[in-house]
C-alpha cells in the first residue's frame, strides 16, 4: 500500500469501480505498457507505475494468482473486439 496512510485500498476501489473509473484504469494500463513489451527505460518506469497501481488496488497479490490466471485464459479465448478503442472498457 502507498506510504500515505490516508489513502487506502478502499479509496482505490472506489475510484476505479465506476464505469468511468474502469475506463480510466484501462487507459492507464494501456498507456503504462502493461499489454506490450517495454523497449525503453521510460516504458519500464511507466509499467512499474501501472503495476504498483494494481497492487495498491489489491488486484495483484499472490492469493489472486488462480483468479487472475482464470480471467486471463477466459479473456484470451474471446474474439478481438474491433468496435472498441485500445484501453477502453466498454
Amino acid at each position: 500500500m502507498p506510504d500515505r496512510p490516508d489513502i487506502t485500498r478502499e479509496d482505490y476501489l472506489a475510484a476505479f469501480s465506476t464505469v468511468p473509473g474502469r475506463k480510466v484504469l484501462g487507459h492507464i494500463l494501456y498507456e503504462g505498457h502493461v499489454f506490450e513489451e517495454c523497449l525503453t527505460d521510460e516504458e519500464v518506469h511507466e509499467r512499474n507505475f501501472a503495476v504498483r497501481l494494481l497492487r495498491n488496488l489489491g488486484a495483484i497479490r499472490p492469493d489472486n494468482i488462480p483468479l487472475m490466471a482464470e480471467a486471463l485464459i477466459r479473456a484470451a479465448a474471446l474474439p478481438p473486439r474491433q468496435d472498441r478503442n485500445e484501453g477502453e472498457d466498454s
